[in-house]
């Protein structure tokens, strides 16, 4: 009797054994024949990771193959995608950053075969299927430039299925739009927005030409691009972590305007407000906005700064007020109390007495 060969072995069995294989050696085995790529093309495409990275969080410390490998990496992911577009729906997992590890790049290799608009969108459109998406940009990209910064390119609706949503840095307002308007907010059950500002509102250094306008001035660096939360207000119900990291106003005299300031975190206590009854975990942290003066030596660092004046104002009121009947930990980062240290004066004194004993608080300036 012949003996059994490996592509007679039930298709449960070829999945399992996939499933166990690193990334480079499944791989191979999808290359082995058409037949064997079909089958397991599921497995190989369900997580998909094209973070572009610094060079030196690589084994290999020349920059430019590190470059090189991460370019390539979403160049074939793309364009592989484009010509075989019934893998798109394998992906599960997906996290990508648009950009390359810096913007220094002189050497023609580095600059050929660039990604277009179309097929950067004509392949995002293809994950319809993703449950986890964790998109970023890195500043200063001029290769990426106009994928950030143009409108007409980003489709409307990307990553429809996701339950879980990061969205990381600088990011344009029309893609961090089109994934939180096309996903279904009672689904959604992770949400973290971390210093995701809009790079076509950054404001110009003071003195330099155009002078900002009055519209302009309260767009920090990394300011929470508003009206994001507006869109899933009242609508999470199903939401269990939230994570919010966001650039505030340290000083008047930093030219914010404090009128949109009051806005932006209006917009969030009215957020945190609606998935009370659902989080268990909530993070949030504020980090100010410093001056070329404040990374001196001698600068003094002000014990109370008008984003703890906002803290207090809008999002400490939210927090005490009422129940959180699933909240597990709650973490407050960037914070300064007017009474003293935040880990042991009144604040948080009241945030545990308002909390109970169930939920454990993290706190730190």
């Amino acid at each position: 009797m012949a003996g059994i060969t490996f592509s007679l072995l039930p298709a449960e069995i070829h999945v399992s054994i996939a499933r166990n294989l690193n990334k480079a050696d499944l791989k191979n085995l999808c290359l082995t024949s058409g037949w064997m790529n079909e089958r397991l093309s599921c497995v190989l495409y369900r997580h998909v990771d094209l973070q572009l990275r610094p060079y030196w969080s690589h084994l290999d410390y020349t920059s430019g193959v590190v470059r090189l490998n991460a370019r390539g990496r979403q160049q074939q992911f793309v364009r592989t995608l484009l010509s075989h577009p019934e893998y798109g729906k394998h992906v599960r997992f997906f996290k990508g950053t648009l950009g390359l590890p810096d913007d220094h790049d002189s050497d023609p290799e580095m600059r050929k075969d660039v990604i277009s608009e179309e097929e950067l969108w004509g392949a995002m459109q293809l994950l319809t299927h993703v449950q986890s998406v964790e998109i970023g940009c890195r500043d200063g990209d001029a290769e990426f430039e106009h994928i950030t910064s143009a409108t007409k390119q980003v489709p409307e609706q990307l990553f429809q299925s996701a339950t879980s949503v990061k969205l990381i840095g600088h990011l344009q307002y029309g893609l961090a739009k089109a994934i939180l308007t096309a996903i279904n907010p009672s689904t959604l059950e992770d949400l973290c927005l971390e210093m995701v500002h809009d790079s076509n509102h950054g404001p110009r250094p003071s003195g330099s030409a155009p002078e900002q306008t009055g519209e302009d001035r309260g767009m920090g660096a990394h300011r929470t691009t508003p009206g994001l939360l507006m869109m899933l207000t009242g609508k999470c119900t199903a939401l269990r972590t939230f994570t919010l990291r966001r650039l505030g106003q340290a000083r008047q005299e930093l030219r914010w305007d404090q009128e949109k300031e009051e806005a932006a975190y209006s917009e969030l206590a009215s957020f945190i407000r609606s998935v009370k009854g659902t989080v268990e975990k909530f993070t949030f942290e504020q980090v100010e906005e410093k001056s070329f003066e404040d990374y001196s030596l001698f600068a003094k660092r002000p014990p109370y700064r008008l984003i703890d004046e906002m803290f207090n104002r809008h999002i400490l009121p939210v927090i005490v007020s009422g129940s959180w009947p699933c909240l597990g930990v709650l973490e407050l980062h960037g914070i300064r109390s007017l009474y003293g240290p935040v880990g042991k004066g009144p604040l948080m004194t009241e945030l545990r007495a308002a909390l109970g004993g169930n939920t454990e608080v993290a706190m730190e300036d």
